[in-house]
């Protein structure tokens, strides 16, 4: 009697086993795969809801950065170009003439493209200085690595001037 309850006994266990393995197959595995979903789905609703204040801190950060390019007089043309431009208004207005306007040289150091632009400026010492200072600091547009005075004089109108080389180095 003993014998024929033990085995009761075990084939109850194997169907309480059997029956848990199927609940589980059938409604507590999905359940879970439901609640996995259900999470990612509110990580992505709460990524969402910053999407306005992200997008209206962009617009300004945009407005904020072109008035900066219209502060520095650059157009989104090529640097050679927005150089050429500001040497040429500056010029204009402090009497200094342009005598030469080199290719730029490219080079590269330790993981860097360096560009130096090279151009010949006449005119007075304060006007040349003038124009060094605004391209250096107000419009960005590099840095002066190198400046070559010389004076020169015109025998002809016996007049003497003063030429002056720059280089003007962007590093990339």
């Amino acid at each position: 009697m003993s014998q024929n309850f033990k085995n009761k006994n075990i084939i109850l266990l194997l169907f309480l086993f059997l029956a848990l393995l199927l609940c589980y197959k059938l409604a507590i595995s999905n359940t879970l795969d439901l609640r996995k979903e259900y999470l990612s789905l509110k990580k992505e609703e709460r990524l969402s809801e910053d999407i306005p204040q992200k997008l209206t801190l962009l617009s300004k950060k945009e407005i904020y950065l072109d008035s900066v390019l219209q502060k520095l007089d650059l157009n989104n043309t090529a640097m050679e170009n927005n150089l050429l431009r500001v040497v040429n208004k500056e010029a204009a207005e402090n009497n200094i003439k342009i005598i030469d306007f080199n290719a730029p040289h490219t080079s590269d150091k330790d993981n860097s493209h360096v560009m130096t632009y090279i151009f010949t400026l006449e005119g007075s010492y304060v006007s040349i200085l003038r124009l060094i200072h605004d391209l250096e600091t107000k419009r960005n547009l590099g840095s002066v690595s190198h400046l070559e005075f010389e004076k020169k004089k015109d025998y002809r109108t016996k007049r003497t001037y003063l030429q002056t080389i720059v280089f003007l180095e962007q590093i990339k």
